[in-house]
């Protein structure tokens, strides 16, 4: 059968709360066509953790997680909590920098959501905006994490281009730092509720 209907059914018979993948990166064919890391996370509704060659101590210490103007955000919210307490982690936060009123306010807000629920778990956490100067959001999420030692880079999926994906995924995902990556997809926001974490 296929590769990737074939995940999906194990994901799905076994109630997989979490899939470990590796990649050497995007070679041949799947440059155009998209990688089969994503074409993984494009069929599967299981947050996916992306490792590179590189290799790190046990766990994680540092998670870096990015803050856009989606509300969509806040479903990271779960998951850093969770690792970060079993790893006794920092998650370092990154606002993106937005100069329109509507959007900086919205992610203002968002952002102190989050902290809140941080504050309520006793989730340890840092925040720094990022800069209208420093270069694309991606780069700037990128040396961020790497000049902080993370382990971890948290996203969402935008899984609206298909198998393509956006540029900022593709970036994160295959960072020439080789820093793990957790892709998590989106619940369709106005389908459900987002209360608490």
């Amino acid at each position: 059968g296929d590769l990737f209907e074939n995940i999906k059914d194990a994901c799905d018979t076994t109630g997989a709360k979490l899939i470990i993948l590796g990649t050497h990166g995007k070679v041949g064919f799947q440059k155009i066509t998209g990688s089969y890391v994503l074409k993984v996370i494009d069929v599967t509704n299981t947050p996916t953790i992306i490792v590179q060659k590189r290799r790190y101590t046990e766990g994680y210490k540092n998670i870096v997680f990015p803050i856009t103007a989606s509300t969509q955000d806040r479903q990271k919210v779960s998951w850093a909590i969770n690792i970060a307490k079993m790893f006794d982690a920092t998650v370092h936060m990154i606002p993106k920098f937005e100069s329109g009123k509507f959007y900086k306010n919205r992610i203002m807000s968002i952002t102190k959501q989050i902290k809140n629920i941080f504050d309520e778990y006793n989730v340890k956490y840092v925040d720094k905006v990022s800069s209208p100067t420093e270069g694309s959001f991606a780069k700037q999420v990128l040396d961020y994490a790497i000049a902080n030692d993370a382990e971890l880079i948290m996203t969402l999926v935008n899984k609206d281009k298909g198998l393509f994906f956006s540029s900022w995924d593709e970036k994160l995902i295959y960072n020439t730092a080789q820093i793990p990556v957790i892709c998590i997809n989106p619940i369709d926001t106005k389908r459900t509720t987002w209360v608490g974490y």
